[in-house]
């Protein structure tokens, strides 16, 4: 009789044919649109179905055509930043102008597909909801992602308050709006600062976010500031 292989055996087979499954799609789908599904899925809502696919079809090329020339990033962050989301938003932007959008039109479409994008991001912080002390917990997590997925060679990012009560961050240099800036195309850095407003929809009522203004829209900083709401 042939023995059954163990729970850890099948779990570790589990794992890896997950890992090989994630990496085949990664290939396969190398050189196009990071969110093409998504972005296609919104704009045959509104659009239509063949519309959508011409877009997508054109900005997919131009897409292609700017990661042939895009910057050799070294720290993996900026890498990702760069290739997934500001590219991406670029290659987009330059489909719609050529299709003579005019830029109200573009701005409303474009903020709502990369609001789409994050979607993901805002459900998993509702998982704060359920822990005893969300602040605490918040406060640890940021400080650890701003060092890892938002590093000094993009951002230069200063901790001006950190107390069990608050965390206020000023960034006075921002990669997004540098990058973009670079590809002439500035105006589309505010559409990445919205991202941070719909985020902390997601945010349990012991937690609150504001922001008096960010260097997309002129001011000094992005001032980055979470308060712990205690409760009365």
């Amino acid at each position: 009789v042939t023995p059954m292989p163990s729970k850890k055996i099948l779990l570790f087979s589990g794992v890896v044919l997950a890992v090989t499954a994630v990496a085949l799609r990664k290939l396969a789908t190398r050189g196009q649109l990071p969110a093409r599904e998504l972005w296609h899925q919104r704009l045959t809502a509104r659009h239509g179905f063949w519309y959508a696919q011409t877009i997508l079809e054109r900005a997919g090329e131009r897409y292609t055509a700017l990661l042939a020339k895009a910057k050799p990033y070294r720290n993996s962050a900026l890498r990702e930043h760069y290739r997934n989301n500001i590219l991406p938003a670029i290659a987009l932007y330059e489909t719609l102008k050529a299709e003579g959008w005019k830029m109200r039109l573009i701005q409303d479409e474009m903020s709502d597909l990369l609001a789409a994008q994050m979607r993901p991001q805002t459900t998993m912080l509702r998982l704060l909801h359920h822990l005893p002390d969300p602040f605490a917990f918040f406060r640890a997590l940021l400080k650890q992602q701003v060092k890892w997925f938002y590093p000094a060679e993009g951002w230069d990012a200063q901790v001006v308050a950190d107390s069990p009560d608050r965390l206020e961050l000023h960034v006075s240099r921002c990669f997004y709006l540098d990058a973009l800036s670079e590809h002439g195309m500035p105006e589309l850095t505010p559409m990445f600062c919205e991202l941070d407003d719909l985020l902390a929809e997601g945010f349990p009522q012991q937690i609150h976010w504001r922001r008096k203004g960010t260097l997309a829209r002129g001011n000094d900083v992005c001032d980055f500031c979470y308060e712990r709401v205690k409760e009365e």
